[in-house]
C-alpha cells in the first residue's frame, strides 16, 4: 500500500509540473552506443549505415524535444507523436490532391504544413504547456532557435544586438552598426521598448531577433525614403529594446506587468529617454503589456510615450475565446492560462489584464495589427471599437486569410509577414516624423 501511495504521488506530481525527462540524455547515449555496438559487430566501423543510424537517433531526439512540453510522461510523447504524424500526413495528402497548391492564396505550403502539425500538437495536449518542466523546456527550445536565428538576422541587417542584465533578467539592445561614411550628431534618440509574446509564459527576447531586425530595418528604409537628407530626420536614431519579464508558471499575475513597467522606468530614468521618444509595442501577451503598462501610467498622472504597437493582441485574460481552425495556436493553451491566472487567483491580481473591461481614454495613438484567422481576432476588434467609442487615435490594420503573428514568420513561409511588417514600420515613421515633416502616409487598413 505504501508503494501504491507513493506512486499516486509521483503521478499527482508530475501533473502538476509537467514532463521533466530527467533521462532523456543518457537513454539516448546508451541507445546511441548499443546500437552502433551492434552495427559494427556486422558492418565496417565508422561506415556510412552508422552515420545514417546515429541521424536517425539525433532525429527522435529532437522529435522528443520539439513534443515533450505538451507531454506528461514518455507514453505521452509517444501518443502524440502518432497524432502528430497522421495531421502531418493528411495535410500533405490535402495538398496534393490540390496540385500542391496551398489552402488559402496568402498561404504556402510550408505554412500548411506547419500549421495542421503545430494545430494538432496544441489540441491534443495545449493545456499542459503550461506546467512549470514543460514551459521551462519550452524557453529552452526557442532560446536556442532564437540564438541561431538572430546571428543570421544581425548580419544580414547590419544590426548589433546587446545584451544586458536588469532586475535579474536578460534584455537585449539591438540598434544598427555605425556606417564608416555616414556619421551624424543625433539629436534625437528614438527607443521601440517592444515586449515580447507567449502567453505570459513561453519564449523569451532572443527568439525575436530576427523579427525585431526586419521591423527595425524597414523602419530605416522608410524614414529614408520620407525624410531624404533632411537634417532633423537624418539625425534620429532609432533603436529597439526587447524587454523581458517574469512568466508564468514560476509567478502570477500582476508580476509580468511590473516587470514591464519596470523597463519603461528603466528607459526613463537610467537611459534619460523623454517619454515622448518611447513607442510602446509588442504582440500577442506582450501586447496587452504594452497595453496594461500604458494604463498604468495614465492612473498615475505620467506623461505618457509617444504611441503603442498592438500586434495580434491579448486584450483580456478573462475573456473566453472561439475555436479558430486555420490558426497555429489552439484554444486549450488559452483556456490553460485564463485558468491559471483568473480562476485560481484573486480578481484583483489579474484585472489589469482585462483590457477589454478599462477605460482607455487618455492613451496616446494606437495601432492595432490583427489577422482574420487568429484567434484573439474578435479581442483586436474589440479592442479597436472600445479605443475609439473612448476617444483613442487608433488605426485597425487586417490581413485577410493570416494567422496570430503571422509576421513572426519568415517570409518564405508567409509573404504576408513583410507587408505586415512594413506597415508597423510604417506607423512609427508616422509617429516620430510628425513633429519633423507634414508626412501624408496612406491608412494601412480599411475603415472598422
Amino acid at each position: 500500500m505504501k508503494y501504491v501511495r507513493q506512486h499516486v504521488h509521483k503521478l499527482a506530481r508530475r501533473r502538476v509540473l509537467g514532463y521533466a525527462a530527467a533521462y532523456t540524455v543518457p537513454i539516448f547515449l546508451v541507445i546511441a552506443a548499443a546500437s552502433l555496438w551492434v552495427n559494427a559487430t556486422f558492418l565496417q566501423w565508422l561506415g556510412l549505415a552508422h552515420l545514417v543510424l546515429l541521424s536517425k537517433l539525433v532525429l527522435l531526439l529532437a522529435l522528443h524535444e520539439v513534443l515533450r512540453p505538451f507531454c506528461l510522461s514518455f507514453p505521452d510523447v509517444c501518443t502524440l507523436a502518432a497524432h502528430v504524424n497522421a495531421a502531418a500526413h493528411a495535410a500533405v495528402l490535402q495538398s496534393v490532391r490540390r496540385g500542391l497548391h496551398p489552402k488559402f492564396p496568402e498561404w504556402t505550403l510550408w505554412y500548411e504544413w506547419f500549421q495542421a502539425i503545430a494545430f494538432a500538437a496544441g489540441q491534443q495536449n495545449g493545456g499542459h504547456i503550461l506546467k512549470l518542466h514543460n514551459a521551462l523546456a519550452f524557453r529552452r527550445n526557442f532560446e536556442l532557435i532564437g540564438r541561431v536565428l538572430g546571428i543570421w538576422a544581425c548580419w544580414r541587417h547590419n544590426k548589433d544586438l546587446e545584451s544586458f542584465r536588469y532586475n535579474g533578467l536578460e534584455h537585449l539592445w539591438l540598434r544598427s552598426r555605425p556606417s564608416c561614411n555616414n556619421f551624424v550628431d543625433v539629436k534625437r534618440r528614438i527607443v521601440v521598448l517592444y515586449y515580447h509574446g507567449g502567453g505570459y509564459a513561453l519564449f523569451s527576447p532572443r527568439f525575436f531577433v530576427d523579427f525585431a531586425s526586419r521591423l527595425l530595418t524597414e523602419v530605416q528604409r522608410q524614414l529614408q525614403a520620407v525624410c531624404g537628407q533632411a537634417d532633423d530626420c537624418a539625425a534620429m536614431d532609432v533603436q529597439i529594446l526587447l524587454a523581458n519579464y517574469r512568466k508564468l508558471p514560476e509567478v502570477c499575475f500582476p508580476a509580468p506587468l511590473n516587470d514591464a513597467m519596470m523597463m519603461f522606468d528603466y528607459l526613463v530614468h537610467h537611459e534619460h529617454v523623454l517619454p515622448q521618444n518611447i513607442i510602446l509595442a509588442g504582440d500577442s501577451a506582450g501586447a496587452g503589456l504594452a497595453l496594461a503598462t500604458l494604463l498604468r501610467l495614465r492612473q498615475a498622472g505620467r506623461e505618457m510615450p509617444l504611441a503603442a504597437l498592438c500586434n495580434c493582441p491579448y486584450a483580456d485574460l478573462s475573456a473566453d475565446v472561439a475555436v479558430s481552425e486555420y490558426c497555429f495556436i489552439s484554444k486549450s493553451m488559452l483556456d490553460a492560462i485564463r485558468d491559471l491566472c483568473v480562476r485560481n487567483t484573486p480578481w484583483w491580481s489579474w484585472r489589469e489584464g482585462a483590457m477589454l473591461q478599462a477605460d482607455l481614454r487618455g492613451l496616446p495613438p494606437l495601432f492595432v495589427q490583427t489577422a482574420e484567422f487568429d484567434i484573439l481576432h474578435q479581442q483586436s476588434l474589440q479592442l479597436v471599437k472600445n479605443a475609439r467609442s473612448d476617444g483613442v487615435d487608433v488605426e485597425l490594420d487586417v490581413h485577410e486569410h493570416m494567422p496570430h503573428v503571422f509576421t513572426l514568420f519568415p517570409h518564405f513561409i508567409i509573404p504576408q509577414s513583410s507587408v505586415g511588417i512594413e506597415r508597423l514600420a510604417a506607423f512609427v515613421t508616422r509617429q516620430v516624423t510628425a513633429q519633423q515633416l507634414p508626412v501624408q502616409f496612406p491608412m494601412a487598413a480599411p475603415p472598422f
